[in-house]
């Protein structure tokens, strides 16, 4: 029996990168939307990465799915549910500088005040990987908080963003917080 493995599910859980499937996925789009600008055009369309459970609950509302490049050398798969409003981008640059660049711009652990917004960002572990949260807070819009989840897959110059929106849908204003957002995105990519 391979380690990793039970009875009951006989695929080994990954505990680091992302499915190298993925990152099939995301060539395919590329491939399939033919010519590809650095603004996405949504969709209505299944997404072909897996669906995220968002605080336990899997998504079931409409999903749109585009393409679009990042960068000078990246290109990335965006799906997008409703409610509560979720993203889920797969990123992958060919020149790994460009992951180190993204990288910069989630920016460093701590509180930081963006105009009117305020953003916390830090550094979670779960499991072996190490997930940027940032915790985006409008006070002048009090009816929700951003949760922007990153994983950094630096073996395949790519990244992973899960971003959830949070609102009184599901009561996710009150419960919902950036270890449950790590969690969510480790949960997605354990598969």
């Amino acid at each position: 029996m391979l380690s990793g493995c039970s009875g009951d599910n006989p695929e080994p859980e990954r505990s680091t990168g992302v499915d190298p499937e993925w990152y099939d996925a995301l060539d395919a789009a590329v491939e399939d939307a033919g010519e590809v600008g650095d603004i996405p055009t949504l969709r209505s369309d299944d997404c072909p990465l897996d669906t995220p459970a968002v605080a336990g609950e899997e998504l079931d509302g409409d999903t749109d799915v585009g393409v679009s490049t990042l960068g000078d050398s990246g290109h990335r798969l965006v799906c997008r549910w409703s409610p509560p409003a979720t993203d889920l981008v797969l990123t992958r640059f060919d020149d790994p500088a460009e992951l180190e660049l993204a990288r910069d711009e989630v920016g460093e652990p701590g509180e930081q005040d963006n105009g009117d917004n305020v953003e916390t960002t830090e550094t979670i572990t779960v499991g072996d990987r190490d997930l940027v949260v940032r915790r985006t807070v409008y006070p002048t819009n009090d009816s929700h908080i951003d949760y922007a989840a990153w994983y950094f897959d630096d073996e395949s110059a790519g990244l992973v963003l899960l971003d959830v929106e949070t609102t009184e849908t599901r009561g996710l204003i009150e419960s919902y917080d950036a270890q449950q957002a790590a969690e969510d995105l480790a949960a997605l990519l354990d598969g």
